[in-house]
């Protein structure tokens, strides 16, 4: 799934009491409130409300896939590079050359191992 809070939202069915930057807190029925966290950001702040951080990817002009929320691409060669670094990492892809298909948050590429 390629929204966090939007699968937490589904799982648990019930009203959105407040989002905050790692979580995401649901009202109950009885009064009480009950909280998912994450480990890495799962909403972005904009103006006064958080919103839940969409991480499907996109192709971009350059030719490389990423998401608005992350400085990570990721290039058809294999190279993962991270926007406004030097950072650059190349890995061994089997298919190389060939496009992904998108499923979820994912690439998938057939290839010959």
């Amino acid at each position: 799934m390629s929204n966090w809070a939007l699968l937490q939202e589904q799982l648990a069915g019930k009203p959105v009491y407040k989002r905050a930057k790692h979580g995401i807190h649901f009202q109950n029925g009885d009064g009480s409130i009950t909280a998912n966290f994450s480990g890495k950001p799962c909403h972005y702040q904009d103006g006064a409300e958080w919103k839940p951080i969409d991480t499907t990817p996109l192709l971009g002009g350059d030719g490389k896939w990423g998401c608005p929320h992350s400085p990570v691409r990721i290039g058809t060669d294999g190279t993962v590079s991270i926007v406004g670094s030097n950072y650059a990492q190349r890995a061994r892809l089997f298919s190389a050359g060939r496009a992904g298909s998108m499923e979820r948050d994912e690439i998938q590429r057939a290839g010959v191992h």
